[in-house]
């Protein structure tokens, strides 16, 4: 393969600092010799944005299958210690549901990884560090924010 590309949302779904560096490893593996890995990760920049992440709830209402009207609530917390950010999903339960499903649908956990930390992570692996492009997200709850796209070569 001449290249591999991995996203920022998939790259901060492995949380711990061995486990990121294990995905690097298998992209590098994965790439031929004088092949491109491309890394996206937040901007350094972002990580102030996120702070304003704490706690935050918001209910939406929908009709399910029988017509009852329900409630989805959907939480996310950044915490700034740990650089971890939690989504959750919950549905309320519907009075007279014979099946009531009130509870968590998902919960997804990441790590925010800055292009600087990713960046580091990768010449440890022997990738070599060609460029990078900063653009914005362009949809979404980080709409606006930057993040940055890290060119690196595998060696021969």
């Amino acid at each position: 393969m001449d290249l591999a590309l991995l996203g920022n949302v998939t790259l901060n779904s492995f949380t711990s600092e061995s486990a990121a560096p294990d995905v690097i490893r298998n992209l590098r593996d994965a790439v031929r010799p004088d092949g491109h890995v491309v890394l996206v990760a937040f901007h350094e920049s972002s990580l102030k944005r996120f702070v304003h992440l704490r706690e935050m709830c918001d209910a939406v209402s929908f009709e399910d299958r029988r017509g009852n009207r329900r409630l989805i609530r959907r939480g996310v917390d950044f915490l700034p210690d740990t650089r971890n950010l939690r989504h959750n999903y919950f549905i309320e339960a519907h009075a007279g549901d014979p099946y009531p499903f009130p509870g968590v649908m998902g919960i997804h956990e990441e790590h925010v990884w800055t292009s600087g930390e990713v960046r580091l992570m990768a010449e440890k692996m022997g990738l070599a560090y060609e460029h990078r492009v900063t653009m914005e997200v362009t949809g979404g709850g980080a709409h606006g924010w930057p993040v940055d796209a890290l060119l690196l070569r595998t060696q021969t």
